[in-house]
C-alpha cells in the first residue's frame, strides 16, 4: 500500500488518532500490528481497536510515560512498570469509547518490538509517520495466533485475514 493510500487507517475513531499524535509528538516509538496492519497489506476489514508493538528500552518508556500523561492517563507509572517488568505485557486505553481503544502491547508472537522493527514499513497517514509491521512477519503472528485454542471467535478473523495475506 502507498503512502498516498490512506484507507489503511481511514476507520481511525478520533481518540486513536489522537493517541498516535501524542505518541509521535513525545517520539515514543511503536510498530502498529494486529487489524491495522492486515488492512495496510490490502486486507480492507472492519476493526475495532489499535495494536501497537511498543519498544520496551528505558528511553521510550520515559516517552512512554509523558504521552500518557499528554492522553490523561492517572496509572501512567503503572502501565510503565508493567511493560519494564513483564514480556509480555499488554494495556489498554480508551476514553470510554468501547467500540474503539489502543492496545499497548510488549511483544507479539515470540517478538518484542526490537524484532520487528528493521523490517517493518515506513508509511505516513495525515501527516503522521507510522511502522506497520511487515507482511511476512504478520503472516506469520496470524499462524501462531490460529494455534491458540484459547482465541475462540478471534480465530475465525485469524484464519480470514491469513486467507487475504497469502
Amino acid at each position: 500500500m502507498s503512502d498516498a493510500d490512506e484507507s489503511a487507517f481511514e476507520p481511525l475513531s478520533d481518540d486513536e488518532r489522537f493517541c498516535l499524535v501524542r505518541f509521535s509528538d513525545r517520539g515514543v516509538r511503536f510498530v502498529v500490528v494486529g487489524g491495522y496492519a492486515v488492512r495496510f497489506h490490502g486486507c480492507l476489514r472492519s476493526v475495532s481497536d489499535l495494536d501497537l508493538l511498543i519498544d520496551t528500552g528505558d528511553a521510550n518508556l520515559e516517552a512512554l510515560t509523558l504521552a500518557l500523561a499528554d492522553l490523561g492517563v492517572e496509572e501512567r507509572d503503572r502501565v510503565v512498570q508493567l511493560f519494564r517488568s513483564q514480556r509480555r505485557a499488554r494495556w489498554r486505553w480508551c476514553t470510554g469509547n468501547l467500540d474503539h481503544y489502543v492496545d499497548l502491547l510488549s511483544g507479539i508472537a515470540d517478538w518484542q518490538y526490537a524484532d520487528v522493527e528493521g523490517d517493518s514499513i515506513p508509511t505516513t497517514d495525515e501527516g503522521l509517520t507510522l511502522r506497520v509491521l511487515s507482511k511476512a512477519r504478520l503472516i506469520s503472528e496470524r499462524r501462531t495466533l490460529l494455534s491458540d485454542p484459547n482465541r475462540g471467535e478471534k480465530a475465525a478473523q485469524d484464519l480470514e485475514d491469513l486467507r487475504c495475506l497469502e
